[in-house]
């Protein structure tokens, strides 16, 4: 907890000044090894706010910065080699962050699942991923859909197929239902319902 609030003090006095935090960009070490250690902040912020009984909003706050701070800088690691192993992983992380619908981190996101896309269809550790795409992410992404169905072809491993085809399905289920949802309203307009439901 207190690496988390020591990172934060120091992002926050590098913003007040008008620099952007370069800690990444100045670490030594792999690219694998900065990315490990900006998940593990992450993680042991999420942690500190998970077990604290603590009624203060500030370790949900913490976990928060830390979350929003690391996540763009993992994402820049990932992206100077993106089809290798610890690229997946930067990926593979963000899709699946608790944040990732944040307005500010969505970029972020749509950038990673199309690395994704292009580079790791194939991989056998992608059953998470698709977890995340079939449940919660919007069926009507087109880059999701690819993915999905890249995978679903193409993984040789057939578990790693079957994530892919379930997700496949729920988002194809979740287009029918913004189809139906479309045609209700449509129908509600046309019969002059829509006046039933105004408050």
């Amino acid at each position: 907890m207190k690496a988390a609030e020591s990172q934060l003090k120091q992002v926050a006095e590098t913003e007040r000044l008008g620099d952007v935090p370069s800690s990444v960009a100045t670490s030594s070490g792999s690219a694998e090894d900065q990315i490990a250690a900006l998940r593990r902040e992450v993680e042991e912020a999420r942690d500190a706010y998970r077990s604290n009984n603590d009624t203060s909003r500030k370790p949900w706050e913490t976990y928060c910065q830390l979350n929003d701070t690391n996540l763009p800088k993992i994402f820049e690691l990932g992206r100077q080699e993106p089809a290798s192993e610890a690229a997946f992983k930067a990926f593979a992380w963000i899709v699946t962050n608790g944040r990732i619908s944040v307005r500010s981190l969505r970029p972020f996101g749509s950038q990673s699942l199309e690395f994704l896309r292009d580079f790791h269809t194939t991989h056998p550790d992608i059953g998470e991923i698709c977890r995340q795409l079939g449940r919660t992410w919007d069926p009507m992404d087109k880059t999701a859909m690819e993915f999905l169905r890249a995978a679903s072809e193409n993984n040789p491993e057939r578990n790693a197929r079957g994530y892919a085809t379930l997700a496949l399905g729920q988002m194809l289920k979740g287009r029918v239902g913004f189809a139906f949802l479309g045609f209700v309203v449509r129908r509600l307009y046309a019969n002059g319902s829509v006046a039933a439901f105004a408050f």
